[in-house]
C-alpha cells in the first residue's frame, strides 16, 4: 500500500481504562477512495477506536495518522481533515435546514462569498434541496440524516466517518442514503460503522471486524463472489489461463482436482472459466457459483474463532 494514499493509518493502537484494556494494539489503514466497513458486536471496541480517530479520546499507545498528520502533535489540523457523522445527529430543530447549514458554514470557518455555493453543492449531493426551507424539526429521520451528512460535506474534508448513517431508515431512504455513501469515495475516504451487514455488503469496498479489542479479519469485500470448480486433468495450463480472465482476483486450490476461484464484484465468469478449461485440456465435472454471507463470516468469527 502506498504510504501517500492512506487518509487514516492506526498502527499498533492500544487504549486502557483503569488498567482494561479496551482496544489492544490494533492496526489498520483506510486509503483514499475507499468506503471501509468497520464491525463489531457490543463491547468489541469499536466505538472506543472511532473516538479515538475522531480525536474525542487519546490512546494510550500507538499512533494515528490523519491524511499523513500525526493527531497527537496537530489535533487541530487533524480534525480539519475529518467530516464526522455521528449515530444521533445532534441538529438545531427550530432552524430552517438552510439556515443550520450556514450557521455550521460559520462555524467552519468557510470564507462568505462561498457559503451560498457549498450549501448549493453538499445540498445537491444529498438530496436535500426539496428541504433547504423546511424547519429540521419536521423532516423525516432519513432527511434529518442527510442533512447531517451534508454537514459534515461542507468543508470538503478528505475523511468522512459515519457512524451508523443509515439505522432507523425505511427502505426508499436507506436506499437512497446507501447510494449517495457508494458515490463519496470519488472524493473521500469512507470510515462507516454499522451494525447493518447488508449494508457493509451493498456500500463497502473492504470490512474490517474487531472483536475482544483486536482486529479478528480485514476482508476484501470484492473477493466474495467465487466459483467452485472440480475439473478432470486440474493442470498448471488452466489454471494459468483461468488466471488470465479479467474478473478474476485469487484461486485457491483446494484439492487435486478443485479449486476456488474469487470474482470481481460478485462477477458471473462461469463461460470464461468454461472456455479457459477447455483450451487447457480439463474436462469439468461441476462447477458452482457461490457468494459467501457476511453475516456468516461475522458470527464464525465473533463467536468460535479467536481474534488475530
Amino acid at each position: 500500500m502506498n504510504e501517500s494514499n492512506k487518509a487514516i493509518e492506526v498502527s499498533n493502537v492500544s487504549k486502557n481504562f483503569s488498567g482494561v484494556s479496551a482496544v489492544k494494539d490494533i492496526s489498520f489503514a483506510v486509503t483514499k477512495g475507499e468506503v471501509l466497513g468497520f464491525l463489531g458486536p457490543n463491547g468489541a471496541g469499536k466505538t472506543t477506536t472511532m473516538r479515538m480517530i475522531t480525536g474525542f479520546l487519546s490512546q494510550s499507545s500507538g499512533k494515528i495518522f490523519i491524511d499523513g498528520i500525526n493527531i497527537n502533535k496537530n489535533p487541530l489540523k487533524t480534525k480539519e481533515k475529518i467530516g464526522y457523522l455521528p449515530e444521533h445527529v445532534p441538529l438545531y430543530n427550530e432552524m430552517r435546514t438552510a439556515e443550520y447549514l450556514k450557521f455550521r458554514c460559520k462555524i467552519k470557518g468557510i470564507k462568505r462569498q462561498f457559503i451560498k455555493r457549498r450549501i448549493s453543492e453538499v445540498s445537491k449531493i444529498c438530496e436535500i434541496q426539496s428541504a433547504k426551507r423546511k424547519i429540521i424539526r419536521n423532516l423525516s429521520k432519513g432527511f434529518r440524516q442527510r442533512v447531517g451528512l451534508a454537514d459534515a460535506l461542507l468543508a470538503n474534508p478528505p475523511i468522512l466517518i459515519l457512524d451508523e448513517p443509515t439505522t432507523g431508515l425505511d427502505p426508499n431512504q436507506l436506499r437512497k442514503t446507501r447510494n449517495i455513501i457508494k458515490s463519496l469515495r470519488a472524493r473521500h475516504a469512507v470510515l462507516l460503522s454499522t451494525h447493518m451487514l447488508s449494508e457493509v455488503e451493498a456500500a463497502c469496498d473492504r470490512a474490517i471486524i474487531i472483536n475482544e479489542g483486536r482486529i479478528a479479519a480485514n476482508i476484501p469485500l470484492d473477493k466474495k463472489g467465487k466459483i467452485i470448480l472440480e475439473c478432470e486433468n486440474l493442470n498448471k495450463d488452466i489454471i494459468q489461463n483461468i488466471k488470465a480472465t479479467n474478473e478474476i482476483t485469487e484461486i485457491k486450490e483446494i484439492s487435486k482436482d478443485i479449486i476456488e476461484i474469487y470474482i470481481k464484484n460478485n462477477a458471473d465468469a462461469r463461460r470464461e472459466i468454461f472456455n479457459a478449461v477447455i483450451a487447457g485440456g480439463g474436462k469439468i465435472l461441476e462447477m458452482k457459483h457461490e457468494r459467501d454471507s457476511l453475516e456468516d463470516l461475522f458470527v464464525e468469527i465473533t463467536s468460535k474463532q479467536e481474534p488475530q
